[in-house]
């Protein structure tokens, strides 16, 4: 929230979710978020959503009578179903969640109460990280971003830029002697690893002969293709212990960096293209994720690692906003004797009552599902707002704005709209239909 307020001071924050309704929003076009991943990833515990008894929760009914009954949940993944009542209240005409990917039982239910599949994408096609997430929306016609072929050495800085960049004290120059092994006599002596030895004790094998910058990904020891081979023999599981004996890292040479996670990891360490071994910079992090230097710069480095872990690559989000459908019409619509029953202005008592043009309600709504804007335009008075919102909202109609007080018109008297901008003009006559080209005569300035 510290870093929303600070790039984006004018945002209004609603607090808890667990706490927000309808009752207290506007109306919304597009609602977006991203659940908590710890108890789906593979990286979690995979418990999925459910309670702290293991009770697996499925639906949003069943998610909604144990919370209502006190039930405790497990970790936060369950927050998914929050977002999904969100989604049920508010009906905004778009919506974007991300995750992480996860056993299949858990994004298939995801699926069928979205009601859509998700798009699996790799940060890696417009950033330097890997970082492979699932999107559903219901936004269409969305693909994979084309690959911008942004690579690690495109996003390190040289010297500081900032004050969160100092001498970091788990950085090895490898040109300097370190555990022995000196980078620069191994290359001349023709050997082409040298070994480190990460934070958690694990080796870090360096491949001399890869050109720098580059990170590292975690494989097996030959101990650990070993104990993989015993496991499966044993138990028919793929499994390997990830201690030190099993595990190690090595180069990678596909020029991209790790994906982000909240805590610090070996897998942050990078060899920069001045052969020093260390972790990224603050800065680095932020253009994995593709957004702005300095965004997190009011908070701490622990504090900015955690949000930059949990966040969204910020490309990846455009990419899919880029084929939201944009306003072709705005729709200025009468409300008396056009989508319900004639009542004049001297008879405003029977507005709550009046009884509306069922096929007017769908054709409207289908306007605005399109990505049309519908402002209904009155001659009630303004002193009758809230009670003709209330109605429209009432009736099921879904609009953008109301405007009251139109001038009355006369019988044998006509509306004529004079603007800049084209128009085009519909005389309500009793019958709502699609619309349909005609030609006819208009009177226009010569």
């Amino acid at each position: 929230m510290k870093v929303t307020q600070h790039n984006y001071p004018n945002t209004i924050q609603l607090g808890d979710i667990k706490e927000i309704t309808n009752t207290n929003l506007p109306s919304i076009d597009l609602v977006i978020g991203g659940s908590p991943c710890q108890n789906l990833s593979f990286a979690g515990n995979m418990k999925g959503m459910s309670t702290k008894d293991n009770y697996e929760i499925t639906t949003l009914d069943e998610y909604l009578r144990l919370k209502n009954d006190g039930f405790e949940f497990q970790g936060q993944s369950y927050l998914f179903w929050e977002y999904v009542r969100i989604l049920k209240e508010v009906k905004p005409k778009y919506f974007l969640l991300e995750n992480v990917k996860m056993l299949k039982k858990w994004e298939n239910i995801i699926s069928e109460v979205l009601g859509v599949k998700p798009i699996e994408i790799n940060s890696a096609l417009v950033s330097a990280q890997n970082r492979r997430r699932l999107y559903w929306t219901n936004i269409p016609n969305v693909t994979q971003p084309e690959d911008k072929k942004i690579i690690l050495k495109d996003i390190l800085v040289d010297g500081a830029v900032d004050s969160r960049m100092t001498v970091d004290e788990k950085a090895y120059a490898l040109t300097a002697s370190y555990n022995g092994a000196v980078a620069w006599n191994s290359i001349e002596r023709k050997q082409r690893t040298m070994v480190l030895y990460a934070m958690n004790g694990k080796k870090v094998e360096i491949d001399l002969f890869n050109e720098p910058p580059f990170s590292f990904y975690e494989t097996r020891t030959e101990e650990g293709k070993e104990m993989r081979r015993k496991i499966r023999m044993e138990t028919g599981k793929d499994s390997t212990p990830r201690s030190k004996e099993f595990k190690m890292y090595v180069t990678n040479k596909s020029g991209k960096g790790n994906c982000l996670v909240t805590v610090e990891s070996p897998l942050d360490f990078i060899v920069d293209p001045n052969w020093k071994y260390r972790k990224l910079y603050p800065i680095e992090m932020e253009r994995l994720q593709t957004i702005p230097d300095g965004y997190t710069s009011v908070i701490s480095d622990s504090q900015a690692r955690k949000m930059l872990g949990n966040g969204w690559t910020v490309d990846v989000v455009a990419h899919i906003f880029k084929n939201i459908q944009t306003s072709n019409k705005v729709y200025l619509i009468d409300i008396d004797g056009t989508i319900c029953e004639d009542i004049r202005n001297e008879d405003s008592y029977l507005y709550p009552f009046a009884q509306h043009f069922e096929e007017s309600r769908q054709i409207i709504n289908k306007w605005y599902d399109e990505g049309n804007v519908i402002t209904f335009f009155t001659a009630r008075e303004s002193k009758d707002r809230n009670v003709t919102e209330d109605w429209l909202r009432l009736k099921g109609f879904k609009f953008h704005g109301l405007i009251m007080d139109k001038p009355r018109c006369k019988d044998g008297q006509v509306y004529h709209w004079i603007d800049n901008r084209p128009v085009r003009a519909t005389t309500y006559k009793g019958k709502w239909t699609e619309l349909k080209q005609i030609y006819a005569k208009i009177e226009t300035f010569e």
